[in-house]
């Protein structure tokens, strides 16, 4: 079994300290992966499986880099003061930490709308080209999956009573200049812009590096959505290598309880080590 060290530190991110978590090998590591978290309680959903996953990956001699964005976890500030330009400005920091420890980061797992946070920062130049990149399920219209977020509020309103609270109300309590709370978390309308300017690239960015895209679906058979299938398409087109897999189970990000689809950890850590 490789010796394991875990450590902690406190970057200085764009507005604050931020939370990093580093597991790696005792020595140097092959390789090290920078994890983009999900956005909001997606992320405690999610820890789990990327504890299990760093487990595995250190076992092969990677190191694993989890960062709590500013505003989330264990990072200094208040979710209401974060945005997505503060975070792209915490990503940069985690990767200039991470050079000054002798150990570069050249890989990256993102989550969800972490997918779409990575885009943009490497179409923005704010990292330098991955040789390697893991999606899991992988959301990059930021504007649809904003208004999946704030069903979260409509839908707790109804089941209180008051059916009175639309998605449109919300989105003109924001634009008015207030905060929104969903679910916990206070959505600041500079957020919300952020989020919402979030667009599905035609194809993805060429600094991702080769790209495995992984999708939970409740059917196999059906395979990955085909407006997914349509970007994938387009991205290998354009010259970029890409493995596409569906892995049958339940939404792990969404779950009332905490799911690992070990199937997608272990092909995670396949596509990694170049084994897939």
């Amino acid at each position: 079994m490789t010796a394991l060290r875990i450590d902690v530190a406190y970057v200085d991110g764009a507005k604050g300290p931020v939370f990093l978590l580093v597991r790696r090998p005792v020595g140097k590591p092959v390789s090290t992966i920078l994890v983009i978290p999900p956005f909001a309680e997606e992320m405690n959903k999610v820890r789990a499986s990327i504890t299990w996953l760093s487990n595995l990956l250190i076992e092969n001699g990677f190191a694993v880099l989890v960062p709590d964005f500013y505003g989330t976890g264990d990072s200094a500030g208040d979710f209401e003061d974060a945005c997505v330009e503060t975070w792209i400005g915490d990503l940069q920091a985690v990767m200039r930490w991470s050079s000054n420890e002798g150990f570069s980061i050249d890989s990256a797992l993102a989550v969800r709308l972490g997918s779409a946070i990575l885009a943009e920062t490497l179409r923005m130049q704010r990292l330098p080209p991955l040789k390697k990149t893991v999606l899991w399920q992988p959301v990059f219209d930021g504007e649809r999956f904003m208004t999946q977020f704030l069903r979260l509020r409509t839908a707790n309103a109804m089941g209180g009573g008051d059916a009175k609270i639309t998605v449109a109300d919300l989105r003109k309590q924001s634009a008015s200049g207030a905060a929104v709370k969903v679910a916990g978390y206070d959505v600041s309308p500079q957020m919300m812009r952020d989020v919402d300017a979030l667009r599905t690239p035609e194809v993805l960015p060429s600094e991702m590096g080769c790209v495995a895209w992984f999708e939970i679906v409740r059917d196999v058979a059906i395979g990955i959505p085909a407006s997914t299938s349509k970007v994938i398409e387009a991205s290998t087109m354009s010259g970029l290598q890409i493995q596409a897999q569906a892995f049958p189970g339940e939404p792990f990000w969404s779950s009332t309880e905490v799911i690992v689809n070990r199937a997608m950890v272990d092909t995670t850590v396949a596509a990694f080590a170049d084994r897939a």
